[in-house]
Formats: C-alpha cells, sequence, structure tokens
C-alpha cells in the first residue's frame, strides 16, 4: 500500500487539478492523423518547407497540424498572414512580403522564420464560419504554379471535413472555456492560461502581471434601459479591451468584471497600463435610445513571479486588489502585495460567507444536476450527481468555487449540506416513478463527515425518507480534503450504509491519502479524480495510475466512475479499461434539478 500511496502523491503533484479542468487543450493538441498527412502532402506538391493548417482561437492562432513549424505552435491572430486570408473567400498569395506594405515591417518577415512568400486558402465550415486557413510558406519570394493552387482549393474542403469531425469536441471545448455573450475566456479558460504560463520554463526569468477590473453603472445601464442594453455595453467593453490590450489573455470573470493577463510584463507597466484603461473605459460613451452613460472602473494588479503568489491565490488577490481600488474612488488602480492584502482575502472570505448566509435565508441557493453514465449495457436507471449553485442579486448563477472555501472557513459547510441533503430528499418525493432512478450522488464536506451532531440529523433525515429513497442515495466524500476525525468519519459511513445509504470516495488520487480511506473507509464507489482522465488516451502515466485505481477497486468490489471525461475518445479509452461509470461535460453539462425531473418524467 506504501507504493501505491507513494503512485498516487507522485502522480498527483505532477500536474495541478486545474489543468484537468481544462477542456481548451483540444484546440492545443497534435491534429489528426489525416490532417498530419494533409500538410505533408501540401508541403510536397506546393514545394514549400513550411505548411500549416491554423485556427483561430480569440486573439490567437494555433497551428493544429504543421511541418517546419516546430518552434511555433502558436501566435498572436494580429500578427498572422491568417487574419488576412480569413477576410477573402480564395486564396490569398503574397509573392514577396518583403515588397508588400502590409507585411514589410511584420517580424515574421524580418526575423524568423523570415517570410517572404505566402499562399492561404481560409477553411469555411457548413456554416460559413472561417474557422482559419490552409496555407504554404517559404523564405524564398516565389508563386504558385496554377497546378499548385488547384491542389490548396481541393484540398482546404477535405481539411475542413476532417476538422468538423472534431467540430463538436473543440465547440465543446471552446463552451467550457469561453464566455458566450462576449468571446473572451470565461474564468475556468483564464485559469488553464495561468496554468500552462506557470509550466513553462520561461516563468521565473520575467514576472507577469494580471489586470482584474470590475465596472461600475452596468447596473445602471440593464436597470434603465434593460439587459439587452447592458449586454451590447459588455460587447463593446470586450471589443476596447481586446483593442487595448492585443496579444494578451483577456477574460469575462462575471457579470461586470474581466480579467487582462500580460505576459512578460512588471507591476509597474502593467499598473500604467491600467490607468490608461480606466481613462479609456470612462471615454467609452454608450449610448441607447437616447440615454447617455458613461462607465467607470476599478482595477488591481497582481505581479505574478516565481514564487508568489501561489497559483491558487492568483485570482483572489486580484479580486482583493480590484477591492481595495474601489475603496480608494473611482477608476483607481490598486497594486497588490503580499502583506498588504492578507488581511483584505481573509476579509474577501468573510463577505462570501455573509453572502451564503443570506442566500440560504432568502432561499437563493438552487440545485443542478449532472447526469453519470453506465458502461455496462447491463445498467439501467437514471445516474446523476447533484451539484449547488448560488443565485445572485441579479438572478446570474453563482458557481461554488465562490462560496464553498468562504463556507469550509467560516464553518457553514454543515449549514450547506443539510440544505442540500433536503433538496435532494425532496426531489426524490417529487419523483413519480422512484424505480426509473437508480443512483443519486449527494457530496458531503469534510466539516459534516465529522461532526457528530450533522450525523444524528442525517441518520434520523434518512430513516423517515424510508427505504425506496435510501436505496437510491449515495454520499460522496471528498478525498482529496484531510479528515482529522477518522474513526468518527469510519462510524458514521458504517451507520449509513446500515440504512442502505452507499457510499463514494470523491477525488481518487487526487491526494496522498486516497488508499489510506480506502483502508479506513467502508465506501461503494471510487470516483477517480479528473486529472487522470483529461490526458488519458495520450499518457502512459495516467493510465498506469487509472489502471492501477481499477484493480484496486475490483479487489475490493467497489464499483468505479472517471470524472471529467471531455470527449470520445477518453470515453473509448475508460470503457475499454473497465471502468464502471462515465461523468463530465461529454456526457451531459451540468443543469438545473428541475431539468432533471422533466428529463426523467420523460
Amino acid at each position: 500500500m506504501a507504493a501505491l500511496n507513494a503512485l498516487a502523491m507522485n502522480l498527483s503533484n505532477e500536474r495541478r487539478r486545474v489543468a484537468a479542468r481544462r477542456a481548451a487543450r483540444n484546440l492545443e493538441s497534435a491534429a489528426e492523423e489525416g490532417l498530419d498527412r494533409l500538410v505533408r502532402a501540401v508541403s510536397l506538391i506546393c514545394d514549400a518547407p513550411i505548411a500549416a493548417i491554423s485556427l483561430v482561437d480569440g486573439d490567437r492562432l494555433r497551428f493544429t497540424s504543421f511541418v517546419g513549424l516546430a518552434e511555433m505552435a502558436e501566435m498572436s491572430l494580429a500578427l498572422s498572414f491568417c487574419a488576412h486570408t480569413i477576410l477573402g473567400d480564395d486564396i490569398m498569395e503574397v509573392p514577396d512580403a518583403l515588397r508588400d506594405p502590409r507585411f514589410a515591417e511584420n517580424r515574421l518577415v524580418t526575423a524568423a522564420p523570415h517570410i517572404r512568400f505566402y499562399a492561404g486558402i481560409p477553411l469555411v465550415i457548413d456554416d460559413g464560419t472561417k474557422l482559419g486557413s490552409l496555407c504554404v510558406v517559404d523564405p524564398r519570394p516565389r508563386r504558385l504554379t496554377e497546378t499548385q493552387r488547384q491542389v490548396l482549393r481541393d484540398l482546404a474542403p477535405a481539411a475542413v471535413s476532417l476538422l468538423q469531425h472534431r467540430r463538436r469536441n473543440i465547440d465543446i471545448a471552446f463552451r467550457e472555456t469561453h464566455d458566450g455573450l462576449t468571446g473572451l475566456l470565461n474564468r475556468d479558460g483564464l485559469e488553464g492560461r495561468l496554468h500552462d504560463m506557470l509550466g513553462t520554463p520561461q516563468h521565473g526569468t520575467s514576472p507577469h502581471s494580471l489586470l482584474y477590473a470590475e465596472l461600475d453603472r452596468l447596473a445602471l445601464v440593464s436597470g434603465t434601459s434593460g439587459p439587452e442594453a447592458a449586454d451590447a455595453l459588455r460587447r463593446e467593453v470586450a471589443a476596447l479591451l481586446r483593442e487595448t490590450a492585443p496579444g494578451s489573455d483577456i477574460a469575462r470573470l462575471g457579470a461586470d468584471s474581466f480579467a487582462v493577463l500580460m505576459k512578460g510584463t512588471k507591476a509597474a507597466e502593467a499598473a500604467a497600463a491600467a490607468r490608461a484603461l480606466c481613462g479609456r473605459l470612462h471615454d467609452l460613451s454608450f449610448t441607447h435610445e437616447g440615454e447617455h452613460f458613461r462607465l467607470d472602473a476599478a482595477i488591481g494588479v497582481v505581479e505574478i513571479a516565481a514564487s508568489q503568489p501561489a497559483f491558487a491565490d492568483i485570482l483572489p488577490a486580484a479580486e482583493a486588489a480590484c477591492d481595495a481600488a474601489r475603496e480608494s474612488g473611482r477608476n483607481s488602480v490598486h497594486v497588490w502585495s503580499a502583506a498588504e492584502d492578507q488581511a483584505r482575502l481573509l476579509w474577501g472570505e468573510m463577505l462570501s460567507a455573509a453572502r451564503l448566509d443570506t442566500a440560504l435565508e432568502d432561499g437563493r441557493m438552487v440545485m443542478f444536476a449532472q447526469l453519470i453514465h453506465p458502461l455496462a449495457p447491463s445498467e439501467t436507471g437514471l445516474y446523476a450527481e447533484l451539484l449547488i449553485r448560488m443565485r445572485g442579486p441579479h438572478g446570474n448563477i453563482i458557481p461554488p468555487s465562490a462560496f464553498l472555501p468562504a463556507a469550509q472557513r467560516f464553518g457553514l459547510a454543515g449549514r450547506v449540506d443539510r440544505w442540500v441533503l433536503d433538496q435532494a430528499i425532496a426531489w426524490f418525493e417529487s419523483v413519480e416513478r422512484l424505480e426509473d432512478i437508480n443512483t443519486i450522488f449527494v457530496n458531503l464536506s469534510v466539516q459534516s463527515v465529522e461532526d457528530r451532531r450533522f450525523h444524528a440529523w442525517a441518520l434520523d433525515r434518512l430513516a423517515a425518507a424510508g427505504p425506496e429513497i435510501r436505496s437510491r442515495l449515495c454520499l460522496e466524500i471528498t478525498e482529496s480534503a484531510t479528515i482529522t476525525k477518522l474513526t468518527a468519519a469510519s462510524s458514521f459511513v458504517d451507520r449509513l450504509r446500515a440504512q442502505g445509504v452507499r457510499i463514494a470516495l470523491d477525488d481518487f488520487g487526487a491526494g496522498a491519502s486516497s488508499f489510506s480511506y480506502l483502508k479506513s473507509l467502508n465506501v461503494d464507489f471510487l470516483k477517480i479524480d479528473g486529472q487522470f482522465i483529461y490526458d488519458l488516451v495520450d499518457s502512459p502515466l495516467d493510465q498506469a495510475a487509472v489502471r492501477c485505481f481499477g484493480e484496486v477497486a475490483k479487489l475490493a468490489g467497489l464499483k468505479t466512475v472517471a470524472e471529467f471525461v471531455h470527449d470520445a475518445a477518453a470515453l473509448a479509452q475508460v470503457s475499454a479499461m473497465k471502468i464502471d461509470y462515465a461523468q463530465g461535460y461529454f456526457i451531459h453539462r451540468p443543469a438545473p434539478l428541475a431539468d432533471l425531473v422533466k428529463r426523467q418524467s420523460k
């Protein structure tokens, strides 16, 4: 067991959990073999040392399949030739870039790879969207022959056809990591970019900076001119940010909050940029049906150096700096420092706890659900996990990451768990045909697992619910949390199972205690942490870990669930490895529990 624990610890330390959540890596992964062959054929037929299929991803251009571009997997869209290619419908040919005023001073021309000749054709999918281009590049000035032009025209639809096979996964990845209103990154997308940046060899040699901006008066626009007008203004703000910070990673993190990740930029330079951005936002005059509005902003700046802040603290530090800027007045900028903002971070969590307490009192907590897919054809009935959300004062849905850490810190987790378990039982009681339900998974916090008062309440509540409900309920205990009162937790688990309630060990493999908990707690399911699933198809390490977890589960007579299954390849892989169930956005995106009731009734 010690060796297995060491394996779990090493694998967990190898990559952060956030990397497993980043579905946008579909856009960065190696292309299908068919696309690679197509690009090699284009390179040979066109006698060009460089050929590529490039896809537009916001402000970036990503080379999905290429020959001769080993040093360049992506680049700024504004710098690229492709940005001009997708404006047309046929081949764009540049015989000599040095003699073309559009490109003569482009650093791709004046420096490596010293482009002189370029020819590219846009890749257009069925709905007319231009995904990117199929192109060839040469350091020699030249022209294509008519035969070579025809080859490009003939192979472009073939490239599009191959890309359309992947389109579903790409669309899912984009929705997971981008804001639907503005097309900017969302919080998950920004965290993924941060994680990738911190993992590069260049990190530590020069600092980076993150700007976190909160906009005032957007609520006023929504209240006086309606939500459509406010959304139009948000899109204008997104366009201004793209124009102001080309090449930076830009995200919309909330209704009125935005972030800009400025790579290779020190705090002083970023603060100057933030002050200039405040001025541009204030000068942005927005008119809707005769009403004129101006925006004010508060911007927090965090310098990301080699060792601080830690990855998990970057966004909270930026939010705390933004709060400090707001306290200084309109259009203010505040630069984060560890000593000054430690107290502010604590204060921010206190505010989150207070908001959670108010939401519980006001009935603004809502239940979502995510379906779980049985991989054995003999399994029948509905499987799902219940997930908690908070409805904000303006009706927006707030994810659990924004309030559950504060609930844990300030002792509200048990109250949240009581509300969730009550809601789960009430949902069961509303279902017309319980026989159509197999298993509903409900999370418990480590505070509740250790709290004897919660044990007594939960056992009484479940006893009153009856055996038909209890037999369909599975309570999840998070393995990544540290259980200090293991004897009390083990006793609670045994009493739950005596009532017919099943138990799952969640996030299995994420911490160093996975196998220790497995020996101490009698459970029915292992939910394998998503960090081992995301790269499962290509990672021998992840395959070894998942195979190990599966074998241990079978020895113990347990069922296994693969979390964060994000595409068809991952689903096929976990199925081939005899995992029992699959869960993730490829299976089902979380939806309100009421929708699950409607789905079950159908």
